[in-house]
């Protein structure tokens, strides 16, 4: 890995930041930025994936940007849209602080990133993507905030309850926004009846944000079931955001 990683705290949470090769032998340049939930899983994929991507930045199939993977404070209360009760009798119930976790990042992350690095700070040079939870919450800004303009939901939890009216009631803040939505094709055989809906759930969101986005979402369908290749699937969304970047 040529690029350079660094650590910033902003009051209780972390953030591991990726500045790509060149940042700072070209001081006149701005880059996009693709926020990321999960920061401590990034950072635990973070050198095999990042590799791969510098290898698309030097043959010029992606555009170099930075990566900035935030840590949750508590996931399954951050990363969903409202309250639901738990996957089983013995867990515990979602607590559904997703608008207050975006409202962090909207409000307080993005300009802090944005005044100390050389960023496009516009939508659609700017992205959020998230695994499993992180992925519902990813997708769950596209329709509370137009500050993403580039979604990447990967293997999203979109089985979650009241998701899929939410997301056919309820039209997103964009119809630029960039959409990309990966599944494992054995992700709907999960024996929690919740979570077998995944599969069915992201087909009609899929087909509700197709009617409604001027480009429609990129579906990747990948092998396995949820916790298959994730640096793969890490790696493949990171690759989709560096294709859709424009020259500015």
């Amino acid at each position: 890995m040529r690029g350079t990683l660094t650590r910033l705290v902003t009051g209780a949470r972390q953030t591991l930041l990726y500045l790509p090769p060149g940042y700072e032998e070209e001081p006149d340049r701005r880059y996009p930025v693709l926020y990321a939930n999960d920061g401590d899983e990034a950072e635990t994929i973070a050198p095999k994936v990042l590799e791969g991507l510098e290898s698309a930045f030097e043959n010029g199939t992606a555009a170099p940007f930075l990566w900035a993977a935030v840590t949750p404070a508590k996931r399954n209360d951050e990363y969903t849209p409202w309250p639901a009760p738990g996957l089983s009798k013995k867990s515990p119930a979602f607590a559904g602080r997703g608008t207050q976790y975006l409202a962090f990042l909207e409000h307080t992350l993005k300009p802090k990133i944005d005044r100390q690095f050389r960023t496009h700070p516009e939508p659609g040079h700017t992205g959020l993507m998230g695994y499993s939870l992180g992925g519902l919450l990813a997708l769950y800004a596209l329709f509370v905030t137009g500050t993403f303009g580039c979604i990447a939901s990967l293997s999203g939890s979109l089985w979650y309850d009241g998701l899929v009216p939410f997301v056919q009631g309820r039209p997103p803040q964009s119809t630029d926004a960039l959409v990309y939505l990966s599944l494992g094709k054995k992700e709907g055989e999960s024996r929690n009846g919740r979570m077998a809906a995944v599969a069915e759930n992201t087909r009609v969101v899929r087909s509700a944000l197709t009617a409604v986005l001027k480009d429609p979402p990129l579906f990747v369908e990948h092998e396995g079931g949820h916790f298959t290749d994730i640096e793969g699937r890490f790696l493949d969304a990171l690759l989709w955001f560096g294709r859709v970047q424009k020259p500015v």
